[in-house]
């Protein structure tokens, strides 16, 4: 797969900067009809791209498609070789996209992850009994609190969660 990427600032608060979409979204077109009309996509990509893989034309390489965005899996999923895509918005910016190649996952030998397989069950179970040992903990312990804000961190934890805290909100 290749792309191009014409990144959209950000408005207030992650917002849509309409002032800025309607330019990129152009942008975007632009490019596109130089490729449709002959122009390399990777000079394209060179030329316009804001994204890292401008160094190489816009090639990313093989990737897992369920580590992409939705929408750009569905443009995706939709194109034959060398087909160049519709500018797609994403919340980084205008995607255009070429799709290069489709190969098929093949299994690997179980010698070769064994060892992956175990450390994902080992981290899974760690994970389990942390949470249910913090929960414990918690039901356990007798606190009194001289800092509302600490107070609102400690009631506002899930354990369930990544661990990840919410100050103020």
């Amino acid at each position: 797969m290749r792309e191009i990427l014409i990144r959209v600032a950000e408005g207030i608060g992650g917002t849509v900067n309409v002032a800025a979409d309607d330019p990129a979204r152009h942008d975007a077109e632009e490019a596109r009809l130089r490729i449709l009309a002959g122009e390399d996509f990777a000079l394209v990509a060179v030329a316009v791209s804001d994204a890292a893989s401008k160094a190489n034309g816009g090639l990313i390489g093989p990737i897992d498609l369920t580590f992409v965005n939705d929408t750009v899996q569905t443009a995706l999923l939709g194109l034959v070789k060398d087909e160049i895509s519709q500018p797609i918005r994403t919340p980084a910016g205008y995607h255009i996209l070429q799709f290069v190649e489709r190969t098929e996952p093949t299994p690997l030998p179980f010698d070769e992850v064994r060892d992956m397989i175990g450390n994902s069950v080992f981290s899974e179970r760690r994970v389990k009994e942390f949470r249910s040992y913090i929960n414990r903990l918690r039901t356990e312990a007798v606190i009194e609190w001289k800092d509302a804000q600490l107070e609102e961190i400690f009631l506002s934890y899930d354990s369930e969660s990544d661990g990840n805290f919410t100050i103020g909100g």
